[in-house]
């Protein structure tokens, strides 16, 4: 999957993050530690999540208001994510700068 630095605004300010995109979701997610970062609106809307091979993972019991803006240029979108406390589980511990120049 790829991924892209963001631009995240909530009424408690704008952040920088790393957006995961994956083309085949049917659904936004964000972390509450990002939703608590910006101080967004949460609704409590309750959505039932499955993983991959159907993985068990928690219910999303709120959505929040979020805009996602393009760290160059003026582009900009208005979502409502379900909010996860964590979204991936597995991070590389070993960065990959400087490394793919072997390639």
């Amino acid at each position: 999957m790829q991924t892209c630095q963001i631009l995240v605004k909530g009424p408690g300010g704008t952040i920088r993050a790393r957006a995961l995109i994956d083309s085949g979701a049917f659904l936004s997610l964000v972390t509450n530690r990002l939703v608590q970062q910006v101080k967004a609106r949460k609704h409590r809307r309750v959505t039932s999540l499955s993983g991959i091979q159907r993985v068990s993972v928690p219910d999303s019991q709120f959505v929040a208001d979020i805009e996602l803006a393009s760290t160059e240029g003026d582009q900009k979108v208005y979502v409502k994510p379900a909010i996860l406390d964590k979204i991936v589980s597995h991070l590389p511990t070993v960065g990959l700068v400087g490394r793919l120049g072997a390639w």
